[in-house]
Formats: structure tokens, C-alpha cells, sequence
């Protein structure tokens, strides 16, 4: 694919039914390069890069690979700042609280999912048909494996949702009533905790976490909303339409 000089393709799964991305990482990465008013191009074809994984980026014929440290190379390579006025502290935060979310929550949603509901998958993401009846038990099977193998599952329900729902309290007692993560300016952590929250709100209908980011934390929902105005006034046209 020819690659016009500095233009960034993003590499990725498929658009969502619910949501521009089922896929906390991609829209971490999209809402990055939307805040930070980078051109880029959605890509569908070759959604796995190098390391196996989605999101990657192509930028002046350069592959480049994991959500994160695509952000850091383009900070460097762009001369990106979205940290506004934080303070040292504040970004030590931030990256603590990325981190939960990242390596630690996500696990629930991927459980819920690709394993507790993944017949309704479909409302989701478009899996119907005999070839992706074949392809969901085969991603379960994965993700059964490798949650197992992290820890996640080895825990009971009960004490999973436990666990979990106390990584929703962190980010709501620090959100408070800001508008954004850090104050009232959008910074890029907002970005990765924007990714990881759009996918419990929008992207895991009927799930526990959905439920009691409804009922107890409800501001982590309008931050979720917030963002999405702000930075995805093409919410509904970015969705995968059903056939």
C-alpha cells in the first residue's frame, strides 16, 4: 500500500455495532490522534501487525505497533503534547490508573465478552454467520486459555466482580466531578481511560460492569459521553451498520 508521506494508516478490526471500536486499544489510538488533530486513515485490511496484535500504524513507510508506544513514538515524531499543565505527580497517576485499567479491568469485559455472553456477541461486533460461529468459539477458546493463565479466572464471580468493580470506584472517586480526567481540559490519559470506559458503557450491554457504572458511578458514564461529543461527532456514521 502506497504511503503518502507522514500520513498515518491506523490498522484495525472492524467497526463495532455500539461503539467505533470493540477494541479498547484502537480507540484509545483513534482518540489520540482525534485529540491531537493527526490525519490518519482507518484501515480494515491487515488488522494484526508484527506482534499479533491490533491496533499498529503505518507512517512514512515505518510499521509501528501497541497503542502505547505508537503514542510515545508519535509524541517524539509529531512533536505531540497533551499533557497541558499536568504536574509530575499527576502523570505518575495517570499511568498507574492506565495500567489497572489496561492489564487488569479489561480482563472483565473480555470475559464477559468472549466467554459469560458470547452468544450475544453479535449485538456487538458482526460474528453471525456458520464462518464466524467458528471463529468466536476459537477466539473464546484464547481468551479462556490466556485469562486463566493471567489469573482472572481462577477467581469465582463473586470475587471477580469484586475486584473489578473496585477499579470502576478508583477511576470515579479520581474523576470526581471533572470533566475530564486531570480537570477540565482533556489530556491524553483521557484517551486510554476513555478507551477502556467506552467498552463497559457502550460495548458490554447486559453485563454486570455496565450495570453498576449505571447505578453507582454514574459520572463515569457522562465523562464517557463527554468525550464521545467531543471528540466522535461521527459516532453514529463510524458504526458497522447490520446487513
Amino acid at each position: 500500500m502506497a504511503v503518502e508521506k507522514s500520513k498515518i494508516i491506523l490498522h484495525s478490526i472492524d467497526r463495532a455495532k455500539v461503539c467505533p471500536n470493540a477494541s479498547p486499544y484502537v480507540l484509545k489510538l483513534e482518540t489520540y490522534l482525534r485529540m491531537a488533530e493527526i490525519p490518519y486513515t482507518f484501515d480494515t485490511s491487515k488488522p494484526f501487525g508484527s506482534k499479533g496484535k491490533t491496533p499498529w500504524i503505518t507512517i512514512d513507510g515505518q510499521d509501528i505497533a501497541d497503542s502505547q508506544l505508537i503514542i510515545e513514538f508519535l509524541n517524539k515524531k509529531l512533536k505531540v503534547d497533551l499533557w497541558k499543565n499536568a504536574t509530575a505527580k499527576e502523570k505518575a497517576i495517570s499511568q498507574a490508573m492506565r495500567i489497572m485499567l489496561e492489564d487488569h479491568f479489561i480482563h472483565a469485559i473480555a470475559e464477559w465478552r468472549w466467554i459469560t455472553a458470547l452468544d450475544q456477541i453479535d449485538q456487538i461486533m458482526d460474528m453471525s454467520g456458520i464462518a464466524y460461529w467458528f471463529i468466536k468459539k476459537a477466539v473464546s477458546r484464547r481468551v479462556k486459555t490466556a485469562l486463566t493463565n493471567q489469573g482472572i479466572l481462577l477467581h469465582t464471580p463473586e470475587e471477580r466482580l469484586g475486584l473489578l468493580t473496585g477499579d470502576l470506584k478508583a477511576v470515579s472517586t479520581f474523576l470526581g466531578e471533572s470533566s475530564y480526567f486531570l480537570g477540565e481540559e482533556p489530556t491524553e490519559i483521557d484517551c486510554a481511560i476513555f478507551g477502556v470506559m467506552a467498552q463497559c458503557v457502550y460495548c458490554a450491554p447486559g453485563s454486570p460492569y455496565e450495570k453498576i457504572v449505571s447505578e453507582q458511578f454514574p459520572n463515569i458514564k457522562n465523562y464517557c459521553e463527554r468525550m464521545k461529543n467531543k471528540f466522535y461527532p461521527d459516532w453514529d456514521s463510524l458504526l458497522k451498520k447490520s446487513n
